[in-house]
């Protein structure tokens, strides 16, 4: 996993993923169920393309940019 810089008191959500058969992945957060291109969620969220079932904290603006609806606080 690539070095990933969070900065302090950044608030942090967990999402889960595993791998599809096509070779991309299949990402939950909070109810919602999407599939991410392999090249982006690696790039995003720091994770291995070789992984294949896992789970990873990433920020609001990193939810955004994977494709989840977020709303604003």
């Amino acid at each position: 996993m690539k070095n990933v810089i969070r900065w302090k008191g950044e608030n942090m959500e967990t999402i889960s993923f595993r791998k599809h058969s096509t070779g991309n992945f299949v990402v939950k957060h909070r109810g919602q169920e999407i599939i991410v291109l392999e090249a982006a969620f690696s790039k995003i969220t720091g994770v291995s393309r070789e992984a294949t079932l896992g789970s990873v904290e990433v920020n609001r603006s990193d939810l955004t940019k994977l494709g989840f609806l977020v709303r604003n606080k």
